[in-house]
C-alpha cells in the first residue's frame, strides 16, 4: 500500500515517487525532525506536487496549518524528471531527476533581530544544516540498501535559505533546504 494512501505505483515514474517518499519516511533524522515515529505518521509530512490541500482533497483548515510546522515535498523536474536510455544491453533502464524540499517553521518569538529584520540565531542555522544534510545521508544510504531498485548518481544542493511568512502568530521565518536526486535503475 502506497504511504500516500494513493494506488499503488505502476510504472517507473511513480515507482521512484514512491521510493523517495519511502526514503524520505525512513530517514531517522526527518522523524525526529517532525516528532512522529510509525511510517503513516511521518508520511503526513510528506508531500507530493500539492500543500495546499491534504491528501483526501480537503482544503486545509485552520487548525492543520498551525500544526505544520516541518514537511517535506518529493516531486519530478519538469525536463528531467523522467527517462529512459538504451543499456548497452539493449533495454531501456529509466534515470531521472527527483527534487526533495525540506522546510521548517521557525516561531517569532525564537528569532533574532539586530535591527535588520527578524533573522534564525547562528544555532538555529547550524541545527537546520544539520538536519537537512542528515536527511540527505538517510536517503541515499536508503537507496544504497537492497530494496530499492534505483540508485542516487549525484546529488545537487540547490537552495538554502529563510523566508518571512506571515503566520496567525506573527511574522516567523520558513528555513528551506531544496536538493535535486540523479537516479538511475541499479
Amino acid at each position: 500500500m502506497s504511504l500516500l494512501t494513493m494506488p499503488a505505483p505502476t510504472n517507473c515514474l511513480t515507482y521512484y515517487d514512491e521510493q523517495f517518499i519511502s526514503a524520505v519516511v525512513a530517514s531517522a533524522s526527518f522523524r525526529a525532525l517532525v516528532g512522529k515515529t510509525t511510517d503513516a505518521e511521518v508520511a503526513e509530512f510528506v508531500f507530493g506536487k500539492r500543500l495546499t490541500h491534504t491528501r483526501s482533497g480537503r482544503v486545509w483548515t485552520r487548525e492543520e496549518l498551525l500544526e505544520l510546522r516541518y514537511f517535506a515535498m518529493v516531486q519530478s523536474e519538469a525536463g528531467g524528471g523522467y527517462g529512459k536510455r538504451l543499456s548497452p544491453f539493449g533495454s531501456y533502464r529509466p534515470y531521472g531527476v527527483k527534487s526533495l524540499w525540506l522546510q521548517r517553521y521557525l516561531p517569532p518569538d525564537s528569532l533574532l533581530d539586530n535591527g535588520a529584520g527578524p533573522q534564525p540565531t547562528d544555532a538555529q542555522e547550524r541545527e537546520w544544516q544539520n538536519i537537512h544534510g542528515n536527511v540527505v545521508d538517510e536517503v541515499i544510504l536508503f537507496f544504497d540498501s537492497p530494496g530499492p531498485t534505483g540508485t542516487i548518481d549525484n546529488v545537487d544542493w540547490i537552495v538554502d535559505g529563510s523566508s518571512p511568512v506571515e503566520a496567525v502568530d506573527g511574522t516567523g521565518m520558513w528555513q528551506e533546504a531544496e536538493y535535486l536526486f540523479t537516479w538511475s535503475e541499479k
